[in-house]
């Protein structure tokens, strides 16, 4: 992993998460705020970066506008409050700005996996102001690198597949960019913003449903799923039977990731060929195929396509940072976009030349704390590699197949513990809020009173749980059923001791 690589080559890392996770044994500074409170702690690094006046002077005076406004804004982060509604101390966030401001060129990753869905937006613009107050913009080395969760949702965006976009990010609303789009492509396009896919399967208003699936499981994904019970009409294209496939009217077969032709794009923007590695012998179709067939049948214009490379030549047309691609140009390696004609080798670092960015003011923030009787406790479930400082056993089942057994800690704040009358080393019950698209929790732990924070507590489990999972899970593709690590409410109660090895198998 280029993370794990760099750090044993000299390189600092910095972690903020409440949770322990495969990079927090390799960081030199790891931050654990409350949860909520991630935004306001990067508004304290910003502070600390500019009360030290450690930002990158000549950027900031050359490149960026709106520096004033977000300096006023920036004051309300005063340290103490910050450390005080982050629960991380003043040095440590000292320690951190340092770090990162003296530290360019300097890269930030970032995921939302324990953000709620209302931060997401507020946690980038966070994210990119911290960037560009230290120039770690449009230079190598630096950037930005959003964490997403599926392997082409980058070329996903570039291609307007959004509620709210067009092909090249241009918008549903604006009625210039729909003409545009309509000049290239042909056709109309609608006037409003669409529903997004968690809209969609909650059945707000829709009559009938296509459903490209591979498996998805919306459960799964932690949706509202009424949409799928009787949306009208529901058409789904999946390799297997899945669930969703099961609930509609009419299934066309798909083809599987090993019989399709296409692209994709990964997170530093490099636009890749997928060539197939099966022929398809029966009546399944690639995902393309399957909305052009059926376009075309309810007599739809447009829809002629006979290859992917077809397919990609439009999105040539109408996506300006693909024109310069084409199937034969990124066989191999692939080619990282912008590439706006068919000379450029691609661009390896945005925003290198000299257009003004902005930065955004933010705002302090406090954390949003649900109150919640049965369940008082916020969990943070944490997944690494391995924790060579405990004791564990690798036992062979019933089937002769290798299980990791231990006994799973959960780290509770001492004055909980005192609540619960529990004392380090005690076991304790586990009683989990139910969530459908969260990977299970053990059902005891035992105490390790180390939570930085009062209501919160925390258990890691190994990733071999998963392969445990794959190997018990009936299901014909697993896949889809692999459950995220959501911030969950649960329950505690003190246990009797049970005094075996591996009360918790992962």
């Amino acid at each position: 992993m280029p993370v794990k690589k760099a750090v044993r080559a000299g390189a600092n890392l910095i972690v903020i998460d409440p949770r322990e996770t495969e990079l927090t044994r390799y960081a030199t500074n790891w931050l654990r705020p409350r949860p909520g409170t991630e935004i306001t702690l990067l508004g304290g690094l910003a502070r600390v970066i500019l009360d030290e006046a450690i930002e990158d002077k000549d950027f900031v005076q050359d490149r960026l506008d709106a520096v004033d406004e977000f300096k006023k804004a920036i004051w309300a982060f005063d340290l103490m409050r910050v450390s005080q509604i982050t629960g991380v101390t003043e040095d440590d966030i000292r320690s951190a700005a340092r770090v990162y401001g003296n530290g360019s060129p300097a890269s930030l990753l970032h995921g939302t996996d324990g953000i709620v869905a209302e931060d997401h937006a507020d946690l980038l613009v966070a994210v990119m102001n911290l960037a560009l107050l230290t120039g770690n913009i449009g230079r190598d080395g630096g950037g930005v690198y959003p964490l997403y969760s599926g392997a082409n949702t980058q070329g996903g965006n570039d291609v307007g597949a959004a509620p709210n976009l067009l092909p090249g990010y241009r918008s549903v609303s604006s009625v210039s960019d729909r003409d545009v789009i309509s000049s290239l492509a042909g056709g109309t396009y609608p006037q409003r913003p669409g529903k997004s896919v968690r809209e969609m399967v909650a059945g707000d208003g829709i009559k009938a449903l296509v459903v490209l699936a591979d498996g998805w499981n919306p459960d799964v994904a932690g949706m509202t799923t009424n949409g799928l019970v009787n949306p009208g009409f529901m058409v789904v294209s999946d390799a297997f039977m899945s669930d969703t496939a099961s609930r509609a009217d009419v299934v066309f077969p798909a083809a599987t990731y090993a019989e399709v032709s296409g692209t994709i794009t990964n997170l530093e923007r490099r636009v890749q060929k997928v060539n197939p590695g099966l022929e398809l012998r029966h009546e399944e179709r690639e995902g393309w195929r399957a909305l052009a067939d059926l376009a075309n049948v309810m007599g739809g214009s447009g829809f002629g396509y006979e290859s992917s490379s077809e397919v990609f030549e439009e999105i040539r047309k109408v996506v300006p940072d693909y024109a310069g691609l084409t199937h034969a140009r990124i066989e191999g390696r692939g080619i990282q976009a912008p590439a706006r004609d068919e000379t450029s080798n691609g661009t390896e670092i945005l925003f290198s030349s000299e257009e003004r960015l902005s930065v955004v003011p933010m705002a302090i923030r406090e954390p949003i704390s649900l109150p919640n009787g049965e369940y008082p406790f916020m969990l943070g479930h944490g997944r690494v590699l391995l924790r060579p400082e405990e004791d564990v056993q690798v036992v062979r089942d019933e089937r002769s197949m290798n299980r990791i057994e231990r006994d799973t800690l959960i780290e509770i704040h001492p004055e909980d513990a005192a609540d619960l009358d529990v004392s380090e080393g005690d076991r304790v019950a586990i009683n989990a809020q139910p969530d459908a698209s969260a990977s299970p929790l053990p059902e005891f732990g035992f105490v390790r009173l180390s939570s930085p924070h009062r209501g919160f507590v925390s258990v890691t489990t190994l990733f071999a749980e998963i392969v445990t999972g794959i190997q018990d899970s009936g299901d014909v593709d697993i896949s889809p059923t692999v459950r995220g690590l959501p911030l969950r409410h649960v329950s505690l109660a003190k246990a009797p001791v049970l005094r075996e090895a591996g009360m918790a198998a992962d």
